[in-house]
């Protein structure tokens, strides 16, 4: 039986595979590739998106999606779009001899289930099913969340209804898609610091939006919407948005669902926008639907509850 880490970068495991490029998947990541303890295995534009931000690449392994790759001597792979974050992949175990499978979701969303590509059902369908699951529970509670296109839209009928500066938490995950929808809409935007913009810039490459980095400024001052940590402006802000599900539901004490944009009850300068990358509990059951999965009992784990990082298959 091999362990395989994942998002978990520590001798003692037989192979180690970075899911996507977010700051709390990737502990360790560094010193494992300078070590040179672990050959890393991760999606092109996880390595792409790496590589423009000035991290380590040396011992990173780039795979396509929906292609078999060997793993270790007795395991197969092969990456699946998570629809998570630009890079974002799901993991198909395969074991060489027992030919069981393993679908380990990592972070995901599909708010539609009918929008799922056919080339990942090809690999989940009905006859070569998983014999186990391993979702992405993060927000299974709950039971609907809005739309991340919808929430797009609600922040730019925000930012058009305000006329000063307006600030938009940058060192939240997943924020690219809200600032691609802002330069699409015409309003110049400025990252504050060299990785951030150096990662907004990859996005617009990646998901050949390119034509928008024109509206990327190097001035703040020539800028609409500023994304940066709240801290490191003296700004006076007309308007801040914060992105997340979480915070969203403690300060509201609402269902996402229903009231998916609040003003914060202590500022009300600040909005909070229910904005996430993660699958709520109905598109999780959608999800498994969609793909034949109709015996819970082979949903084995969860990532949320799978701390330690390591799979075994």
């Amino acid at each position: 039986m091999d362990a395989i880490g994942v998002d978990k970068f520590t001798r003692g495991v037989s192979a180690c595979v970075l899911t996507h490029a977010h700051t709390d998947h990737m502990a360790g990541l560094t010193r494992a590739l300078e070590s040179r303890q672990q050959m890393v295995h991760c999606s092109r534009d996880t390595l792409g998106l790496l590589a423009a931000t000035g991290k380590p690449t040396r011992n990173l392994v780039a795979h396509p999606y929906y292609s078999w790759f060997r793993l270790t001597e007795n395991t197969r792979c092969v990456f699946l779009e998570s629809n998570h974050c630009i890079g974002g992949t799901m993991l198909l175990l395969e074991g060489a001899q027992t030919r069981e499978r393993m679908l380990y979701t990592g972070d995901m969303r599909y708010e539609v289930p009918d929008e799922v590509p056919d080339r990942l059902r090809k690999y989940l369908r009905i006859g070569q099913s998983p014999a186990r699951w391993c979702l992405d529970d993060t927000l299974v509670h709950h039971r609907a969340l809005p739309d991340r296109r919808q929430m797009c839209d609600e922040v730019l009928r925000l930012v058009r209804n305000t006329r000063g500066l307006v600030h938009l938490r940058g060192e939240l995950l997943g924020q690219e898609q809200i600032t691609a929808a802002l330069l699409e809409a015409g309003m110049p935007v400025h990252v504050k610091g060299a990785e951030p913009h150096a990662r907004m810039r990859y996005y617009l490459e990646a998901t050949r939006q390119g034509s928008l980095i024109r509206g990327l400024v190097a001035d703040p001052a020539d800028a609409r919407v500023h994304v940066c940590k709240y801290q490191l402006w003296d700004h006076v802000y007309d308007l801040r948005v914060h992105l997340g599900v979480r915070w969203h539901s403690e300060v509201a004490k609402l269902d996402p669902d229903k009231h998916p944009v609040v003003k914060d009850p202590l500022d009300d300068r600040l909005v909070h926008v229910a904005f996430t990358s993660h699958a709520s509990g109905n598109e999780l059951r959608g999800f498994v639907r969609v793909l034949g999965l109709t015996d819970k009992r082979r949903i084995a784990d969860t990532v949320k509850g799978c701390r330690t990082g390591i799979v075994r298959i």
